[in-house]
């Protein structure tokens, strides 16, 4: 009798609505580390001749922000690379053949991080084995204090 009493209360909590899920917002609340956004027009992503992954696979903050940290001067990005299945070993040989320095791999991942020439990011992006690339960004508030 206990079992088809909690069947009961199972099935009439559903059916009222308590088991219904709840509706999740699909953006995300602006964090207090992001930049203030300006009303000056962001750098063009960037894009040059045989480059058309680039903002695919880097997305367009990160060609933002590879602009940025070319206009700063900048000679090396960090990169966080993925890539396809099986594929970070090679991946990695060519991103050296590129003149990148491997930093770290995760091959059961298919992940890399490497350092790159700002102007070898494009050669990068476009070989074939990899799929995502995402921009390193220095941490501006790096204050270990509580």
């Amino acid at each position: 009798m206990r079992r088809s009493g909690a069947g009961a209360l199972v099935c009439a909590l559903v059916l009222a609505g308590c088991g219904s899920p709840q509706e999740v917002p699909l953006t995300a609340p602006a964090s207090s580390y992001e930049a203030p956004v300006s009303s000056a027009p962001s750098p063009a992503p960037a894009t040059t001749p045989g480059s058309g992954d680039v903002v695919s696979k880097l997305g367009e903050r990160g060609a933002v922000l590879l602009e940025r940290a070319r206009a700063d001067g900048a000679t090396e990005v960090v990169l966080m690379i993925s890539t396809t299945r099986g594929a970070a070993e090679g991946t990695a040989s060519a991103v050296r053949d590129l003149g990148g320095e491997v930093q770290s791999s995760d091959v059961p991942l298919d992940f890399l991080r490497a350092s790159v020439p700002t102007d070898r990011v494009e050669a990068v992006t476009a070989l074939p084995e990899v799929s995502k690339v995402d921009l390193e960004e220095p941490a501006t508030n790096w204050d270990p204090t509580p």
